[in-house]
């Protein structure tokens, strides 16, 4: 009796097991290939299921056959496994962001339905697969940023199908196919930074619906652009950078529908066509590097060299008009517009026009002046392009609504996705000078977690306003209405809250005049693919110099300045205090789930807090098990954030400059630097540090630290040890530390990126230019987890543009220098170098002498070279080092370029 038992008993996980699909169990036997599953996987998958369809990342047909596996961003790790093979009916595969490594199984050329490969973003190694050549469905083919190597296979040109191509950020090597042309349908081809060479295949510009070329960044030397490439009528861009292509550049002015080009860091000659003059005043770096170049001055082509200092004039034996007319001319747009307003303005107090038609031709002259010149015809350009990928606003591309406009999603070949806000005007004045003040707040703003203004486009009824696309869409949705709910690690929390108030910080503090927001909420912050949050929706935001009519706003989230004229910060304080609220307990401002109907979420709160004196009983219950003893420490002080920035006297509450000083205190709380620490954050981007110079420096002083706790424990009545923390300088841990450390090369190769972004950030991305003046190994700040922070920026900020261009250049030079004392742990001035040269002249030289890296990184990484990718890794940074420690400044590259190099 007890053996029939057990029999049946063992016999039951078999019946259920058996009574799944074979694409379940194909599915299921994936998973023995991979190291790592997320929650979501493991709680989902499930053998005793009929039927894979209802699984996490699984779409089915009728037939409940898989069509469709889409696990972006999962967090998996492993191998694909050549089981893949089996799922025969498979259309869409896309394992976008993971951790696969090894090959792609050669089986993936089985599903012969395929129509989608996404396999882009992951570790992947070894050669492209010709069984793909089976794929006779395939259209699109991503296996971009992996580790690939080997030759395009040639096999792949005979898919008649394929629109896309992306294999950039790999190691291919070999030519480029000149059979690719044969393909007629293909609309974007990205080959950048591989390792191919020969030339630009003529054939390729056979295929007339060709959009997107990028070659950029490779070996290619044989010779000039064909002339052929004038026949892609269609191409909107064009990438032939760091390469070694020689000759003129007349052909591209064929290229009518161009909306980018870089062509820099080549040996190009000759005039530059008047088409790319466009180009080349919007986007001045993507010429670099072309000694040859030069600009035609001619008035017959509107263009002055004024704007042009950069490349040098043709010589036409003549030299064109004075500089006083040239000002003139520069001048008359903008005197006209001013003759025009006064004269508006004496007709309006002489009875002839109202008041009402004078401010409607003045917000019409900002809205003139912002898309003006050649911005206007990128835009206009630019509105085409959303039009058309949207199918004019179609319905069906709306993501989201708002009270100030709908929100379409436009997938742009050349650019990426962005997020399209289209604001209706028709017969509104109100509405039309509510969406010409949030361009003019918008436009300037420049600040890592607050969404970017990249352009707009007004009509006579609607008007188009565009930002970047993200991935992961609210934190509303995230917290409250995706289906199933995500679960949400408090790591990520932590790290959304402390974006939150950085933006916030920087639109109070460091914008001039300050910006209240007005309107901060779950659903206003953005989360792109890593979770980073991006504040937007400034459709009723002001400045604070602005006069204003009494504010009717009837929410939650500010009740405080529902119905007063009196505006400050601390109504934004308070809007970010409930945020953090919702954050942590994932219940809405007005949930179900309170007692009584009328609670909100910060009366529950205090109640809650007052009552239970337990964390438990407040926060998300997903949260509770997660939760280390230092991680609840985190969290009641995020909570004592949130009690303070929502008290009913906006005088009692935190500024923002306060409360991410306070967060950076904990963040970087701590005895000792952590050479290896595995970072906290959801994916791998890189978590820039913010646009002002006073948020450059992270490093506070522990005595900040403590009175900012004393604040909040005057506010709550509770004691917590102050915990203490450590800042290092790259200096100490690269040359003075005892005994001596030798850093890991992933670690080296995270501070040599950061630091390029940031320094990116300041070149590029400020408006005036930011130049540090005094970049050094000293000035650069590591926090525990080996973070780099820029520290003691110089006070330098707008200069003739000579002086800047230089002073840019110096900048580039010493990263050039911080990269080399990274690389081979060596001081600047070092008496062990050969004839104790400086640390610069000593590396060129032996590079140039022997041309072996081993002779010039530290000895300390030995073993590490022994892995072919840390040894390629290895010499790209020498190399960029080299190049941005070059005597010339005019043959350095920019810090953006530099950024593109690593």
């Amino acid at each position: 009796m007890k053996f029939s038992f057990f029999i049946l008993c063992f016999s039951a996980p078999l019946y259920l097991a058996s009574a799944l699909s074979s694409d379940g169990l194909t599915l299921l036997s994936l998973l023995k290939h991979w190291t790592f599953l997320p929650p979501s996987i493991n709680s989902s998958w499930k053998a005793s299921d009929s039927t894979p369809c209802p699984w996490v990342g699984v779409q089915c047909d009728h037939n409940s056959f898989v069509i469709s596996l889409n696990l972006t961003a999962s967090g998996i790790s492993g191998q694909l496994g050549p089981e893949i093979g089996n799922l025969n009916h498979l259309q869409s595969i896309v394992l976008f962001r993971n951790g696969f490594s090894g090959t792609i199984p050669p089986e993936l050329g089985n599903c012969s339905l395929l129509e989608y490969v996404d396999l882009s973003e992951n570790s992947l190694s070894g050669h492209i697969p010709y069984t793909l050549k089976n794929l006779h469905s395939l259209k699109h083919v991503l296996l971009h940023d992996n580790n690939l190597s080997g030759e395009l296979p040639l096999e792949l040109t005979e898919l008649k199908n394929l629109k896309n191509i992306s294999l950039f950020y790999n190691h291919l090597s070999g030519i480029i196919p000149q059979s690719l042309g044969i393909n007629s349908s293909l609309v974007k081809l990205d080959l950048m930074n591989n390792n191919f060479t020969g030339s630009i295949p003529p054939n390729l510009c056979f295929g007339k619906q060709l959009r997107v070329l990028n070659v950029g960044l490779n070996q290619l030397h044989g010779g000039e652009v064909p002339l052929e490439i004038g026949q892609l009528k269609k191409l909107q861009c064009l990438d032939v950078s760091l390469n070694n292509l020689t000759g003129g550049i007349n052909i591209l002015n064929e290229l009518s529908s161009l909306i980018d080009v870089n062509i820099s860091y080549n040996s190009f000659v000759g005039p530059v066509p008047k088409r790319l003059m466009l180009f080349l005043n919007s986007s001045p770096s993507s010429f670099f590097g072309n000694p040859g170049l030069c600009v035609q001055c001619l008035p017959s082509n509107g263009l002055n060299c004024i704007k042009t200092t950069y490349l040098k004039s043709c010589d036409y034996g003549h030299k064109g008009l004075p500089r006083y007319v040239i000002l003139i001319l520069e001048l008359g747009s903008s005197m006209l517009v001013s003759i025009l307003l006064v004269k508006l303005i004496h007709m309006h107090f002489s009875g002839q026009i109202s008041q009402d038609d004078v401010i409607d031709y003045y917000e019409e002259q900002k809205l003139w002046s912002i898309d003006s010149g050649d911005h206007r015809i990128i835009d206009l350009v630019f509105k085409r392009e959303v039009m058309k990928a949207t199918e004019n606003l179609n319905d069906q591309y709306i993501i989201g609504e708002g009270g100030h406009g709908v929100v379409y999603r436009a997938d742009l070949d050349c650019f990426g996705v962005f997020a399209v806000k289209k604001i209706v005007i028709t017969r509104n004045k109100r509405r039309r000078l509510s969406m010409v003040r949030e361009i003019e707040l918008v436009k300037d703003l420049r600040h890592q977690n607050v969404a970017r203004f990249l352009g707009s486009w007004v009509g006579k009824t609607y008007g188009l306003i565009f930002t970047r696309y993200v991935e992961n869409g609210t934190l509303h949705d995230i917290l409250h209405e995706n289906d199933p709910l995500p679960y949400l690690a408090w790591n990520i929390r932590y790290k959304i809250a402390i974006g939150i108030a950085k933006g916030l910080a920087y639109l109070h503090d460091n914008c001039d005049p300050p910006i209240l927001h007005r309107d901060i909420k779950p659903k206003n912050i953005l989360l792109d693919y890593d979770m980073k949050p991006y504040i937007t929706d400034f459709g009723i935001s002001i400045a604070l110099n602005q006069s204003s009519a009494m504010i009717r706003m009837r929410s939650t989230y500010h009740l405080e300045i529902a119905y007063t004229t009196v505006l400050s910060c601390k109504s934004d304080i308070y809007s970010y205090g409930v945020v953090l609220l919702e954050l942590i307990t994932r219940k809405k401002v007005l949930d179900s789930s309170f007692e009584e109907e009328q609670t909100t979420l910060v009366e529950w709160f205090r109640s809650a807090w007052t009552e239970a004196q337990k964390i438990e009983k407040i926060i998300d219950p997903s949260l509770a098990s997660e939760l280390s003893d230092l991680d609840k420490e985190e969290v009641i002080d995020v909570l004592w954030v949130a009690f303070i920035c929502t008290e009913k006297d906006p005088g009692k509450r935190m500024e923002m400059r306060d409360i991410v000083k306070f967060f950076e205190a904990l963040k970087y709380s701590g005895d000792s630097v952590q050479y290896d620490h595995k970072s906290i954050y959801l994916g791998n981007s890189l978590d820039l540090s913010a646009t002002s110079l006073s948020f450059q420096v992270h490093m506070i002083e522990e005595n900040d630290y403590v009175m900012l706790k004393i604040t909040l424990l005057e506010h709550i009545g509770k004691s917590l040890p102050t915990p203490h923390y450590k800042s290092v300088s790259l200096h100490y841990v690269l040359h003075e530390r005892h005994p001596p450390q030798t850093l890991k090369w992933n670690v080296r190769y995270k501070i040599a990126v950061e630091i390029a972004h940031e320094l990116a950030h300041f070149h590029h991305e400020c408006d005036p230019p930011v130049v540090h003046q005094d970049i050094n190994s000293r000035n650069i700040l590591l926090d525990s987890e080996m973070k780099p922070h820029i520290s003691e920026p110089s006070t330098s900020s707008a200069r003739e543009a000579s002086t800047m261009e230089e002073s840019v250049k110096f900048d580039v030079y010493n990263y050039g220098v911080v990269l080399l004392e990274l690389i081979t742990m060596k001081k600047v001035l070092n008496s062990s170098l050969e004839k104790k040269a400086a640390l610069v002249e000593w590396a060129g030289s032996v590079w140039r002498r022997t041309g072996d890296t081993k002779k010039i990184v530290d000895s300390g990484l030995g073993k590490e070279l022994c892995d072919s990718s840390v040894a390629e890794q290895v010499f790209k940074v020498l190399w960029v080092a080299l190049l941005c420690s070059w005597k010339e400044p005019s043959k350095r590259p920019t810090m953006r370029t530099v950024v593109k190099l690593l």
